[in-house]
């Protein structure tokens, strides 16, 4: 058993699981929600063991998710299962809908994973921050990765795709974000490598713009695709982590630094339209 201090400030405690599909005692979720809701917000409490679900207009109590461990990163598939970051059992588990057993727990190469992503062929990409690796899985995921990425990689905390399938990655090591052009990912470049302060969330709009989380200097970043700066937000976000869009191009922040998650409308330069607080533990994963 390994003990560490997360760079967050987290004491965590480390132990193997072994890679397994289906239903395994004591990774069950306990709590379940029903039913996967695609208009609902759903958020990652690091600072326990759940993952909350918000419908709109997200002020409500949330139905709750309840894990054995402490979740990180989120992202739904097609067909709504959830695939959770565990960074402290260095594991990503997938769970389906109602989310009463495990479909599959993925461990091979994984190493205190921060966040994921699915691209559109629905292979899983995983930050894995103790390692400074990318790892991807193809479906049925608890496999060796189908792909290793390593070049420019320094302390992956955030993940996100374009609409062509580019995978960006923000680094907290180097305060840069650095894309890997698809479908192959052999090629990376840097559109983002100033103006950072310990980058964690991203999260990408349909036209390209860049949202990324400056966990240090308490904003989130607009840039275009080329590394612009569009606009900063600053009011109310405390120490974010967390960053999504939904279909109407509001962006989620989760604040872990003040429990919260804020949305803001288009062009993003004003207050909060939403501040959501109700049973938000250290907010760290966003999805849809």
């Amino acid at each position: 058993m390994t003990s560490f201090l997360s760079r967050n400030g987290l004491f965590l405690v480390l132990f193997g699981l072994t890679a397994c599909g289906g239903s395994s005692s004591g990774t069950t979720p306990t709590t379940p929600a029903t039913t996967y809701n695609a208009s609902a917000l759903y958020v990652s409490n690091s600072g326990t063991t759940t993952i909350g679900e918000y419908a709109p207009p997200y002020t409500g109590t949330p139905s709750t998710i309840t894990l054995p461990y402490e979740p990180t990163g989120l992202v739904f598939n097609s067909a709504g299962d959830l695939f959770v970051a565990e960074p402290n059992q260095n594991s990503v588990v997938e769970y389906a809908p109602p989310y009463t057993s495990v479909t599959a727990t993925i461990t091979d190469d994984i190493q205190q994973p921060e966040a994921v992503a699915l691209n559109s062929s629905g292979e899983l990409f995983v930050a894995n921050s103790g390692s400074s690796e990318v790892t991807a899985f193809t479906s049925p995921y608890d496999t060796t990765p189908s792909l290793i990425l390593t070049s420019g990689i320094d302390d992956p905390s955030g993940l996100a795709f374009d609409s062509s399938g580019d995978l960006f990655i923000a680094n907290l090591a180097t305060n840069s974000v650095i894309e890997y052009t698809a479908p192959s990912y052999a090629s990376s470049t840097t559109p983002i490598s100033s103006g950072l302060n310990e980058p964690e969330g991203l999260a990408v709009t349909s036209s390209g713009d860049i949202f990324v989380a400056n966990y240090g200097s308490n904003d989130v970043r607009e840039y275009t695709s080329t590394g612009t700066l569009i606009t900063t937000i600053s009011t109310d976000v405390d120490g974010p982590v967390g960053l999504a869009l939904d279909s109407s191009s509001d962006l989620f922040v989760a604040n872990r630094s003040n429990n919260t998650v804020t949305e803001y409308t288009p062009p993003y330069s004003s207050s909060p339209a939403v501040t959501i607080s109700n049973e938000l533990s250290s907010p760290a994963g966003l999805a849809f």
